[in-house]
C-alpha cells in the first residue's frame, strides 16, 4: 500500500510539473520576456553608420551566448564576435581592453574584406570562428580561434590565432563551421574546382593546420556537371560529413555525404541518375530550390530546410531523406514524389535560413518573411512535416525585432527548449546601418520522451534522491537547493543541479527558470 501511494504522488507531482513556475507560462513562439530587458531581443551596433550582421549563434556551457559574424570599419570588412550574458546583456568581460565594455571583438584575420559565417565554442571555452577571407586576391577559407576572455589564441594557426587558406583553383566562399570529436575542424561551402563552383570541404588539425590527411591534400570537391553551391553542413555519429545546399544551376535541393576521411561516399543516393556514384542526393526539382539549413535526426535521417518556389513565390520548405539519401515516405506531401513541406508565410517571399531539431522530434525553421518590413520568421513542423499548430499562428510566428528590415540567419535551441534566433537588424531612420540581433523564444514543454521518475539516472527510483528532488521541486525549489544534502549514488549520470534540470524540462516537460 506505501508503494502504490508514493508511485501515485509521484505521478501526480510528474503531472502537475508545469505549475512549478506559473509566471514563466508563455505560449509556445512568444518573445521570452527574461530576455533582451523583457522585450525578448537585443540590437548590437558595434559601429555608427555601418553594415554589421551575425551569420552564427553558439552557446556556451555557462549559458552565455556567442554571435559571430561580420562588422564594418571604414571600407575594411571584419570578423565580428558577440557575447552575451544569458539574459542577452552585454558580457562586458568579452574582449574587454581600453575601455571596452561593449562585449564585442573585432578582429581582421586577412588584409581584404573578412566574413564569418560559423562559430563553434571549445569544451575548454575557446571559441572558433571560420569564414571567408582573402589570400593572393582570391577568396580564401580561414580561421580564427579566440581565447574565453575574446583576445586571440597565439597557440592556433602560423599568425596569432588565425588562419588564411587557399582551397580550390578560384574564389571560395564559408558557410559552415564543424567540430570533429578529435578536435579537428571541417570549414564547408563552395568551391571552384577549375570548371565550375560546387560543393566542398576542408580540414584543419587542432592547431589550425591544414591537414593534408583529408580528401586530396586537405580539401574535397563534389564532381558536379552544372553550378552547386554548399550552403550548409552537419556531422554524423560515424563522422560522415552532410553538406547542403543547391545544384543543377540554382534548380534542386540538394545534399553530398563524404566519409570521415574525405572521401566522396558512393554509397550514398547511389541510384541517382543525375549524379551516379557521386555521393549527391537530389531532394528536390522545383527550378528554383535550395538547402540553407541541415539536421541529423538521432535515428540517421536527414532534414533539409530552405527555400522553394509555391504561388510564383519563394516559401519555406522541408524535406526529409532517409539514412541512404532517397526520399522518407513518412514526411511531406502525401503521393509527392520528391515529398516536400511547401509554406507560404504571408502573401510575399519568405527564405528559410536554418533548421534545427527539437527535443521531441519537431522540426524548427528559421529565416525571413517579406511583409510591410522584412521579419524574422519561424516555422515550427511536426515530425512528419505538417504546420505545428501549437506554434504561434498556424505553426508560424513573425518578429519585426527593430523597425525596418531584419534578416534572421541562424538558431539554436537552448536545453530548456527556448529559440535564440540571429540575423541582421535596421532601423527605419537608418536602414543601412545595419546591426547585429538577437530574439529568444519560448519552444514550449517538450513532448516528453525518456522521462521517468529516476531523476538521477542511476538505474534506479530512491525515496533518498529522486522522490526527495521531486518533493522539493514541486513545493517551489528550482535552484540547487533542490538537491542540497542529498548523498547521489555513483551510478548516477545526473548528480548535479544544472543536469537535473536540464533533463526535468527537456524530457519531463516541466517548466523551471
Amino acid at each position: 500500500m506505501h508503494l502504490r501511494r508514493t508511485l501515485f504522488v509521484l505521478t501526480a507531482l510528474m503531472g502537475m510539473a508545469w505549475l512549478v513556475n506559473p509566471a514563466a507560462h508563455a505560449a509556445p513562439g512568444d518573445l521570452d520576456s527574461t530576455f533582451g530587458g523583457a522585450f525578448g531581443r537585443f540590437y548590437i551596433n558595434a559601429f555608427a553608420n555601418a553594415p554589421d550582421a551575425a551569420r552564427a549563434v553558439a552557446r556556451q556551457s555557462d549559458g552565455k551566448l556567442i554571435l559571430a559574424g561580420t562588422c564594418l570599419t571604414g571600407a575594411q570588412a571584419n570578423f565580428c564576435v558577440a557575447r552575451r550574458n544569458a539574459d542577452g546583456t552585454a558580457d562586458s568581460s568579452f574582449f574587454a581592453n581600453n575601455g571596452n565594455t561593449s562585449g564585442i571583438a573585432f578582429i581582421g584575420v586577412s588584409d581584404g574584406q573578412d566574413e564569418a559565417s560559423g562559430v563553434v565554442v571549445e569544451p575548454d571555452g575557446k571559441i572558433v570562428v571560420g569564414g571567408t577571407c582573402v589570400a593572393f586576391n582570391i577568396r580564401s577559407f580561414c580561421l580564427l580561434r579566440l581565447l574565453p576572455t575574446g583576445f586571440t589564441d597565439a597557440t592556433f594557426g602560423a599568425a596569432n590565432g588565425r588562419v588564411n587558406q587557399i582551397v580550390g583553383a578560384g574564389d571560395a566562399s564559408v558557410t559552415a563551421i564543424l567540430r570533429q570529436s578529435d578536435g579537428k575542424y571541417v570549414l564547408t561551402g563552395t568551391c571552384f574546382d577549375g570548371d565550375r563552383n560546387t560543393l566542398c570541404a576542408a580540414r584543419f588539425l587542432p592547431n589550425g593546420a591544414f591537414d593534408n590527411s583529408f580528401g586530396n591534400q586537405g580539401r574535397r570537391f563534389f564532381s558536379v556537371t552544372s553550378e552547386a553551391r554548399g550552403l550548409a553542413s552537419a556531422l554524423r555519429s560515424d563522422g560522415r560529413i552532410l553538406i547542403a545546399g543547391t545544384c543543377n544551376n540554382g534548380a534542386s535541393m540538394c545534399v553530398g555525404r563524404l566519409t570521415a576521411s574525405g572521401s566522396i561516399d558512393g554509397s550514398f543516393a547511389q541510384t541517382n541518375s543525375e549524379f551516379p556514384s557521386n555521393g549527391i542526393a537530389i531532394a528536390s526539382n522545383g527550378g528554383n530550390d535550395a538547402a540553407s539549413g541541415i539536421a541529423i535526426q538521432p535515428d540517421g535521417k536527414i532534414v533539409l530546410g530552405g527555400y522553394c518556389p509555391l504561388n510564383s513565390q519563394s516559401a519555406f520548405c522541408a524535406t526529409r531523406l532517409d539514412t541512404n539519401g532517397f526520399p522518407d515516405g513518412d514526411f511531406g506531401v502525401l503521393g509527392a514524389a520528391d515529398r516536400i513541406a511547401r509554406f507560404s508565410l504571408g502573401s510575399s517571399n519568405a527564405v528559410a535560413s536554418a533548421v534545427a531539431l527539437q527535443n521531441d522530434g519537431r522540426i524548427l525553421l528559421v529565416g525571413s518573411c517579406l511583409g510591410a518590413t522584412v521579419d524574422f520568421c519561424l516555422l515550427r513542423l511536426n515530425d512528419n512535416g505538417s504546420a505545428d499548430q501549437s506554434f504561434g499562428s498556424f505553426g508560424a510566428v513573425k518578429t519585426n525585432v527593430i523597425d525596418a528590415n531584419d534578416f534572421g540567419y541562424a538558431t539554436l535551441i537552448q536545453p530548456d527548449g527556448k529559440i535564440v534566433v540571429a540575423g541582421q537588424c535596421a532601423e527605419s531612420f537608418a536602414p543601412s546601418d545595419t546591426a547585429m540581433c538577437i530574439a529568444r523564444y519560448e519552444g514550449g514543454p517538450f513532448g516528453a520522451r525518456n522521462c521517468s521518475f529516476d531523476i538521477d539516472g542511476d538505474g534506479a527510483v530512491l525515496a533518498t534522491t529522486d522522490q526527495l528532488i521531486l518533493m522539493r521541486i514541486a513545493r517551489g525549489v528550482n535552484t540547487s537547493a533542490a538537491i542540497g544534502g542529498i548523498s547521489f549514488s555513483p551510478n548516477a549520470t545526473r548528480n548535479t543541479w544544472p543536469a537535473i534540470r536540464t533533463y526535468s524540462v527537456s524530457q519531463c516537460a516541466m517548466q523551471l527558470p
